[in-house]
C-alpha cells in the first residue's frame, strides 16, 4: 500500500503522478492537505478549496482511498499513524523537490525510514504553468491545426501589475512541452468496451480546468446508462465560444483529465460539435444527454457556421434519445478563472517564484526518470 502525498491542486498536472503511484502498489491512499495547512506551508490558500480537491481526488480512477487534512510535512508521529491505520509501506511523490519553509526537506524522516518512493513529474503540465495561463490568457499552449500556425501573441494581457510586463516570466512552456505519446494515452484509457447489452450514454463539451462541476456532470450522465462516451471539443471550437485565451487547457489535457475520471469510461478526442446519425451509429449511443449548467455557446450556432443546424442536439431529440439532467454543481471555468484574478498580485509573485524554479529544474536539475 502506498500513499501519495502532498496533494493540493483540482485540476489535472496530479493525475499522471497519482497514476504512478497505483502503478507501483497494490493500492493507493491519498492524502489531501486541507487550506488551512497549504496556507501555513506556501503562503497563500490554493486556488481550489479544500471541499472540491478533496472531491476531485476521490474522482479520480486511480485512488482507492482518500484521507483528508493530511498534515504537509510526514513527521514520525503521521507516518506511524499511517503504518498502524493504512498499512502503508512507501510514501510517493514527484522527482522535484519538495521544501518547508524553513528550507528542511518535507520528506526527511520518510527517507531515512527508506519509505520513499519518487515518481516522474508529467512534462510541460504543471499547476504553475496553468495558473499563469490563466493569469495571462494566451493562446499559445493550444493545439493547432496547420491551417493555425501560433502566433506566440497574448490575447488578453493584464496591465494592472508590473509582472504582466514579463509573460515569460509566468511560462515555462519554453522548457518543456506536454507529449501526448500514444503511450501516455493507454496508460490512462480503460480496456473495457461497451457490449451489445450497455447502454450507451454520450455527453459532450469541453471540460477545462476539470472542475467538480465536470466530475458530478459525468457522474450523473453515467447513472443514466451503464457505460460512458466523452466527447471532448478542439481548442478551435472553444476558442471561438469563449474567446480569449480559452481553452487554458489544451485538447490533449483535458482528454486526459477526462480520462483520469472514473465515471468515463471512452472519450472522443476533437470530438463534432453537432451529434450526427454517424456519431451515434458509430458509438452505438442509446442517450445523449447535457446539463442545465454549460460553460460556453456550444448549442449555439457560430456566426460563420450558419448552414449548421441550429440546435446541435436537433438529431438525438428527433429519435427520442436526448435527455437532459439538472447539473448538480454550478462551478464554471469562469469561477476557477476570477479566483485567480482576485488574487493575481500575490498568485504571480508564486507562479514568477516557482516557475523560476521549475526552469532551474528543467536548465540544470532535471535527470531521466523511469516511469511506471
Amino acid at each position: 500500500m502506498l500513499l501519495s502525498e502532498p496533494q493540493t491542486c483540482v485540476i489535472n498536472p496530479c493525475s499522471n503522478a497519482l497514476r504512478q503511484a497505483r502503478a507501483a502498489g497494490d493500492t493507493l491512499v491519498v492524502g489531501v492537505h486541507s487550506d488551512a495547512e497549504v496556507k501555513a506551508a506556501k503562503g497563500t490558500l490554493p486556488v481550489s478549496p479544500e471541499a472540491e480537491r478533496y472531491a476531485a481526488v476521490a474522482a479520480c480512477k486511480f485512488v482507492d482511498e482518500v484521507i483528508q487534512d493530511a498534515p504537509y510535512t510526514p513527521t514520525k508521529e503521521w507516518i506511524d499513524k499511517l503504518r498502524k491505520t493504512y498499512a502503508i509501506d512507501y510514501i510517493v511523490h514527484g522527482d522535484d523537490p519538495c521544501f518547508n519553509p524553513d528550507g528542511s526537506d518535507v520528506y526527511a524522516y520518510a527517507k531515512a525510514l527508506d519509505m520513499f518512493k519518487i515518481v516522474k513529474r508529467t512534462e510541460g503540465v504543471s499547476t504553475t504553468d496553468i495558473v499563469g495561463r490563466m493569469l495571462l490568457m494566451t493562446r499559445e499552449h493550444h493545439v493547432r491545426s496547420p491551417a493555425q500556425p501560433t502566433t506566440g501573441e497574448p490575447i488578453t494581457r493584464l496591465r494592472s501589475s508590473s509582472w504582466a510586463d514579463d509573460k515569460q516570466g509566468l511560462s515555462v512552456s519554453d522548457r518543456s512541452q506536454f507529449l501526448p505519446t500514444a503511450r501516455r494515452i493507454r496508460q490512462f484509457a480503460s480496456d473495457r468496451v461497451p457490449s451489445e447489452a450497455d447502454k450507451v450514454v454520450y455527453i459532450a463539451g469541453a471540460f477545462d480546468l476539470f472542475t467538480q462541476g465536470h466530475i458530478e456532470a459525468l457522474k450523473q450522465a453515467k447513472s443514466l446508462g451503464t457505460f460512458l462516451v466523452v466527447g471532448v471539443y478542439d481548442d478551435e471550437i472553444v476558442n471561438r465560444s469563449r474567446g480569449g485565451g480559452h481553452p487554458i487547457m489544451n485538447l490533449h489535457e483535458r482528454c486526459l483529465s477526462v480520462l483520469s475520471c472514473r465515471y468515463a469510461d471512452e472519450i472522443i478526442m476533437g470530438a463534432p460539435r453537432v451529434v450526427t446519425e454517424d456519431l451515434l451509429r458509430s458509438m452505438n449511443v442509446s442517450v445523449v444527454t447535457h446539463g442545465t449548467v454549460s460553460e460556453g455557446k456550444y448549442m449555439q450556432t457560430f456566426p460563420e457556421s450558419s448552414q449548421e443546424p441550429s440546435d446541435p442536439l436537433a438529431l438525438a431529440k428527433q429519435l427520442g434519445k436526448f435527455k437532459a439532467f439538472e447539473s448538480p454543481s454550478s462551478l464554471l471555468v469562469g469561477d476557477i478563472i476570477a479566483r485567480v484574478l482576485q488574487h493575481r498580485d500575490a498568485l504571480a509573485a508564486k507562479v514568477a517564484r516557482k516557475t523560476s524554479q521549475e526552469r532551474d529544474y528543467y536548465d540544470n536539475s532535471k535527470k531521466y526518470v523511469s516511469e511506471s
